[in-house]
């Protein structure tokens, strides 16, 4: 029984490490798809592009736990990103969400 819980171990802790690896590797090729477009964009603006693409329904405030910034550095980030047309709001400030417009370029 002791065997089946380390086997069960094990995997939940590689499962749990992919995971990790896989979001890492997303926002490795989001920033290296666009990097060569928009140059002037900052490592952080490409950070609060991939929170918004992972859960466009966050307010800034919450993007800027996920990337250590406070709400009003997250709202200048996402005015470059809309200033490029990289996100649109969709719907009302309060039900709405970011629509993230990579796959339309």
């Amino acid at each position: 029984m002791a065997f089946v819980e380390f086997m069960l171990r094990c995997l939940l802790e590689a499962m749990e490490h992919e995971e990790m690896c896989e979001d890492e590797s997303d926002e490795v090729e989001l920033h290296d798809k666009l990097h060569d477009k928009f140059p002037e964009l900052s490592t952080k603006a490409f950070e609060v592009l991939s929170v918004i693409k992972d859960d466009p329904r966050l307010n800034a405030e919450a993007i800027g736990e996920h990337v250590s910034l406070s709400g009003r550095q997250v709202k200048t980030y996402m005015n470059t990103l809309k200033r490029f047309g990289l996100i649109v709001r969709v719907g009302s400030n309060k039900t709405g969400y970011w629509k993230v417009t990579l796959d339309d370029r």
